[in-house]
């Protein structure tokens, strides 16, 4: 093999390498470019899940919330039991409150109602 030959093959061989390394570069910028797209989606979705934990707290305090304000009119209706009479007008009285315990639980079952909308319209919103 000549020296032109040799000089021939290592010129070939350079433009080989020279190729190799570009399309090493381009993989390079490539995988930086993915990096920094999934460092992004893992941001985002950290931020929506504190969003979430946060609303999920909210949710947690006005279902116990709830949750209280029902033990309280339980307790209500047993001392309201335990104080009746047989009198026809305590009967009335009680019969009254009734209604108006039933009128309080629909609306508590439609505010209820309401924050649960309210929660799952978050959470889709948030996803």
């Amino acid at each position: 093999m000549s020296i032109e030959d040799r000089v021939i093959n290592l010129e070939q061989a350079f433009l080989a390498l020279n190729t190799l390394a570009k399309r090493a570069d381009e993989r390079h910028d490539s995988v930086s470019e993915s990096i920094k797209l999934l460092t992004q989606m893992i941001q985002h979705h950290d931020e929506r899940f504190d969003r979430s934990e946060a609303e999920q707290s909210n949710a947690d305090a006005r279902i116990a919330a709830l949750a209280d304000a029902q033990i309280r009119t339980e307790d209500a209706l047993k001392e309201l039991s335990a104080t009746q009479s047989n009198a026809d007008t305590r009967i009335a009285a009680l019969a009254d409150a009734q209604i108006k315990t039933e009128e309080a639980l629909a609306k508590l079952t439609e505010k209820l109602d309401s924050l649960a909308d309210t929660v799952e319209r978050h959470i889709k919103e948030s996803h």
